[in-house]
């Protein structure tokens, strides 16, 4: 996480698919409650606590540092998501797919 060398999250396929966060600079890994299946996980550069994991069609968003969660990936195409990239300023992510784009969402 911008600004904690110690603040890690990670995106997993165990479980059915969940966000995992460490504190501890990834001795310790916590399942974050409610966290979506991703392939991607973005952190806003600006604030630590924007939190967004991609996957084919979906992305979500969280706004207290994984606490809770929100879909905002309606209208994305079910593609493997190959990058994604936030612009603090205008609050938009970029989702970059294969074979089908780049789209892009408010927050």
């Amino acid at each position: 996480a911008p600004g904690s060398s110690n603040t890690l999250y990670a995106v997993g396929n165990a479980a059915g698919g969940c966000v995992f966060k460490s504190t501890t600079g990834g001795k310790s890994w916590k399942k974050l409650k409610g966290s979506p299946y991703g392939s991607r996980i973005v952190i806003n550069p600006s604030n630590s606590k924007d939190i967004f994991v991609v996957w084919e069609g979906e992305c979500s968003y969280s706004a207290d540092g994984g606490v809770t969660w929100k879909a905002l990936g309606e209208g994305l195409p079910s593609l493997p998501c190959l990058s994604t990239a936030i612009d603090p300023a205008s609050r938009k992510i970029y989702v970059g797919t294969r074979g089908g784009g780049v789209y892009s969402r408010k927050f």
